[in-house]
C-alpha cells in the first residue's frame, strides 16, 4: 500500500516538472532563435548601409572621371584645329606671292584665327583642374605670338621680297609648334591610357565590392547557420531550412555580382520588394551607368575623331588627316621606296555653278563628285576632300599608273549629273607630283602639286599635267615678275599709249583705245602679253586696272579732249568686272576728273560676259545708264556668243584682228566678218574692225560699211600728246 502511494506520488512529481521543462527549453530556444535573427537581421542593415556608401563613392569616381575625359578631348580637339591651322598657315604663305590677291585675305584670317587660339590658350592653361605641362603650353603660346606677329606684319608690306624674308621668319616657329605638337599629342595619350586604366579599375572595384558583399553577407549567413544548428539541433529543422533559403539566395547575389563584371548580365533573380533584391538592383543600376558612361565616352571620342578628321559634307577625309597621310606617305618612300604620287584636283567653273543654279547644287555636286572618285580609287589609296572644290588623293602608284588613273578620273567626271532640275557635265584639272622625286617635304609636295594644277588650268582645263623643274623654273621666274609689277606700280614705270579708231568713210579720227606699256628699269620695255597675263593670275590686275582707267580721265582732262568729242576706250579684266565696286570707283574717278562718262568707253571680252551671263546684263546696264559706252572686244572667239547678243546692252562689237588677218582673200573670214557687220548693223550697233594693216583689208571694210576701224596702216599707239599734235593739225587744214 505504501509503494502503491509512493509511486503514484513520484508520477504526480515527474509529469509536471518534464512538461515544465520541456516548456522552458521551447522558451529558451524561441528565445535564442529571436535573438538570432534579430542578429542576422542587424548584419543585413549593415551590408546595406555598408552598400550604400560604396555607390555613393564609385558614383562620384564616375563623375569625376566623366570631367577628365571631357577635358582631356577638349585638349585634343583644340591641339587638332591649331596643327591644322598652323599647316595651312605655312602653305598658304609660300603660295602667297603667287596668288596675292587670295593669300592677302587669308592671311587676314588665319591672323584673326592666331589670335582666337592664343586666347584659347591662355583660358585653358589657366585651367587647374586639367593643365597640360606649362611648359608645352608657354612654348605653343609663344610660337602663336610670333606667327601672329609676322602674320599682322605680312598684311602691311606688298613687297615680294620682304614678304619671302617674313616666309623664312616663320619656319622656325613653326617647326617648334609641330615637334610641341607631338609632345603634347604623347602627353595626351599617356593620359588617355591612364583614364583608360582609371575606368577599367572603376568597373572592377564595383564589381570586386559587389562579390565582397555577396561573400560577406554569405560568410555570416553561414555562420548563423551553423550557431542555430548547434543551439536547437535536429529538433528545428524548419529554421535550418529557413537559413538554407537563405543561403541560396545570398549564393545567387553573389553570382549576379560576379555577372556584372562580365559583357552580359541579367537582370536581378530577385524580387525588389525585400532588402536583397534591393542590393542587387542598385548594383545592377550602377554598373550599367559605368557601362553606358563607358560606351558614351567612346561614342563621344569617335565622333570628336569624325569631327577632326573627315569632311561632314562628302565623308572624306578633311584636310587635317590628308596632311597627316602625306606625312606618312613621305615616310614610307624614305624607308621602303614605296613608290607614291600626289594628285592635286580643282573642279572648272564650280563657281559658276554655284552663282547660276545655288549653293544646295553646288553641295550635291561636292557629293556626286566624291561617289564617283571612291569608284575610281583602289582601298589602299587615301581621298581628301581639301576645301571648297579642291580634292587631293594620295596614290600607291608610279608615274605611269598616276596619269592613267587621273584621265579615268576625267572620263567618270565626265559622264553627266543630275543637280536638282538641272544637268551637268562637270570637269576637273589635275596637277600630279611625285613624293620623293619632286619633293620630301609636305609644304614642297603641295606647291609642286599646285603649279602642275595651274598649267593644267592654263592649257585649257579638264586636263592633268605632272610638275616639273621647268614649271618650276616658270613660277621662279612669275614670282619675280610680279615683285617687279608691285614695284612698277608704286615706282610709275607703267604708262599709257593710245590707237586711234577712225571712221571708215571719212578717215577721221573719232575715238582712242588706251593700252598699257611697262618701262622696266632694267629690261626696257615689256611685251603686254609677257606681264599681263600674270598679272591676271595674281590679281595685281585690279590696282593696275584701277590705275589705267585714272590715267586715261586725268588725259581726258588734261589735254581738253572733251571739246573735241573724241571717246577713249579701256580694257577692263574680268577679275575688275567682279569687283562689287567697280561702278561707283568709275564714276568716281569721272567726277574727280570732271569729265562726262560718256567719254569713257569700257572694253569687256565675251568670253568674260559668258561666265555669268545674267549678272552682266545687269550690270552693263547700270553702267549703260550712267553713260558710259560698252564695248564687245574680240567680238567672235567666244561661245554661243549670238543667243545672248540680243540682251547685252552694248554699244560697239569690236571683230578680232583674227578674222581681219584673211581679208579679202579667205572666203571664210570674209564671210564672218560680212556677216557680223550685217548683224550689227541690224541690232543698231557700231562696228570696229582691229588689226588692219593692208589698203585691201581697208577697202573690203569699207565696201561692207564698217564704222570704224584700227591698225598699224592707219595709226600705231603713241603717246597722246603725239597724237593730239597730229589731231589738231588735221583740224586746222581742213
Amino acid at each position: 500500500m505504501t509503494n502503491r502511494s509512493t509511486a503514484r506520488k513520484v508520477k504526480r512529481i515527474h509529469l509536471p516538472t518534464l512538461t515544465t521543462l520541456l516548456v522552458w527549453r521551447m522558451a529558451l530556444l524561441a528565445l535564442l532563435t529571436a535573438v538570432l535573427i534579430g542578429y542576422a537581421i542587424q548584419q543585413k542593415n549593415q551590408v546595406v548601409q555598408l552598400s550604400e556608401v560604396q555607390l555613393t563613392e564609385l558614383q562620384a569616381k564616375l563623375i569625376e572621371t566623366r570631367q577628365i575625359l571631357r577635358q582631356h578631348l577638349d585638349w585634343q580637339v583644340l591641339a587638332s584645329q591649331l596643327s591644322n591651322h598652323v599647316i595651312e598657315f605655312q602653305l598658304e604663305f609660300e603660295l602667297l606671292t603667287l596668288d596675292p590677291d587670295r593669300s592677302d585675305q587669308q592671311a587676314r584670317h588665319l591672323q584673326q584665327r592666331f589670335d582666337a587660339f592664343y586666347r584659347q590658350l591662355t583660358a585653358n592653361s589657366n585651367d587647374n583642374d586639367n593643365r597640360l605641362p606649362s611648359s608645352l603650353v608657354e612654348s605653343i603660346k609663344a610660337d602663336v605670338w610670333i606667327l601672329n606677329d609676322i602674320a599682322e606684319e605680312l598684311l602691311e608690306t606688298p613687297s615680294s621680297s620682304v614678304r619671302l624674308q617674313l616666309y623664312r621668319d616663320t619656319i622656325e616657329p613653326v617647326m617648334r609648334i609641330r615637334q610641341t605638337f607631338r609632345a603634347i599629342n604623347r602627353d595626351l595619350d599617356k593620359r588617355n591610357l591612364i583614364l583608360e586604366q582609371h575606368v577599367d579599375a572603376i568597373v572592377s572595384d564595383s564589381s570586386a565590392r559587389a562579390i565582397h558583399l555577396a561573400q560577406l553577407f554569405n560568410s555570416r549567413g553561414n555562420q548563423l547557420i551553423m550557431v542555430l544548428l548547434f543551439a536547437i539541433g535536429s529538433a528545428f529543422f524548419i529554421f535550418r531550412s529557413f537559413l538554407g533559403q537563405f543561403h541560396t539566395r545570398i549564393k545567387l547575389l553573389e553570382n549576379y555580382a560576379e555577372s556584372i563584371g562580365s559583357e552580359k548580365f541579367s537582370s536581378p533573380p530577385f524580387s525588389s520588394k525585400d532588402i536583397t533584391g534591393r542590393l542587387a538592383v542598385r548594383l545592377g543600376l550602377t554598373s550599367r551607368k559605368i557601362r553606358d558612361s563607358l560606351k558614351q565616352a567612346h561614342e563621344s571620342r569617335q565622333q570628336t575623331e569624325k569631327l577632326a578628321y573627315f569632311d561632314p559634307l562628302t565623308g572624306l577625309e578633311n584636310r587635317r588627316l590628308f596632311y597627316l597621310n602625306l606625312e606618312q606617305g613621305i615616310a614610307s618612300v624614305k624607308r621602303y621606296q614605296e613608290q607614291r604620287t600626289l594628285i592635286y584636283m580643282d573642279l572648272d567653273n564650280f563657281k559658276q555653278i554655284n552663282d547660276t543654279i545655288g549653293h544646295d547644287a553646288g553641295d550635291q555636286l561636292l557629293i556626286n563628285v566624291a561617289q564617283r572618285l571612291r569608284s575610281a580609287m583602289r582601298q589602299e589609296d587615301t581621298i581628301s576632300r581639301l576645301g571648297g572644290d579642291e580634292f587631293a588623293i594620295i596614290a600607291r602608284h608610279d608615274r605611269e599608273a598616276s596619269a592613267a588613273l587621273a584621265g579615268r578620273i576625267l572620263l567618270l567626271l565626265s559622264e553627266p549629273m543630275s543637280l536638282g532640275e538641272h544637268r551637268v557635265r562637270p570637269s576637273a584639272s589635275i596637277g600630279i607630283t611625285v613624293i620623293g622625286e619632286d619633293g620630301d617635304s609636305t609644304s614642297e609636295l603641295m606647291k609642286n602639286a599646285d603649279l602642275a594644277l595651274y598649267h593644267a588650268k592654263d592649257e585649257g582645263r579638264n586636263n592633268y599635267q605632272f610638275f616639273s623643274t621647268k614649271l618650276q623654273t616658270q613660277s621662279q621666274i612669275k614670282l619675280i615678275l610680279v615683285g617687279d609689277m608691285r614695284r612698277a606700280l608704286e615706282n610709275g614705270e607703267f604708262f599709257l599709249v593710245y590707237q586711234p579708231q577712225y571712221d571708215v568713210q571719212s578717215q577721221n579720227m573719232v575715238g582712242l583705245e588706251a593700252l598699257l606699256r611697262w618701262n622696266h628699269p632694267e629690261r626696257g620695255l615689256v611685251n603686254p602679253a609677257e606681264f599681263i597675263p600674270t598679272a591676271e593670275e595674281s590679281g595685281l590686275i585690279i590696282p593696275i586696272g584701277e590705275w589705267v582707267i585714272r590715267q586715261a580721265c586725268q588725259d581726258i582732262s588734261a589735254l581738253g579732249l572733251a571739246q573735241y568729242d573724241l571717246s577713249v576706250a579701256v580694257n577692263l579684266s574680268a577679275k575688275q568686272f567682279d569687283d562689287p565696286q567697280l561702278i561707283e570707283k568709275i564714276l568716281a574717278i569721272c567726277d574727280k576728273q570732271r569729265i562726262t562718262p560718256g567719254q569713257l568707253e569700257i572694253e569687256v571680252t565675251e568670253s568674260m560676259l559668258l561666265s555669268n551671263i545674267d549678272r552682266s546684263i545687269r550690270l552693263l546696264k547700270q553702267l549703260q545708264d550712267r553713260g558710259i559706252h560698252i564695248a564687245i572686244d574680240d567680238f567672235g572667239t567666244g561661245f554661243s556668243s549670238m543667243s545672248y547678243l540680243k540682251n547685252l546692252p552694248v554699244n560697239l562689237l569690236k571683230i578680232d584682228r583674227s578674222f581681219v588677218m584673211g581679208l579679202p582673200d579667205n572666203d571664210k573670214d570674209a564671210a564672218i566678218v560680212e556677216s557680223v557687220i550685217s548683224l550689227a548693223h541690224r541690232l543698231g550697233l557700231h562696228v570696229v574692225a582691229e588689226g588692219v594693216e593692208t589698203e585691201a583689208q581697208l577697202a573690203f571694210l569699207r565696201s561692207h560699211h564698217c564704222d570704224l576701224v584700227q591698225g598699224f596702216l592707219l595709226a600705231k599707239p603713241q603717246p597722246l600728246d603725239a597724237l593730239f599734235g597730229q589731231f589738231t593739225e588735221s583740224l586746222v587744214h581742213h
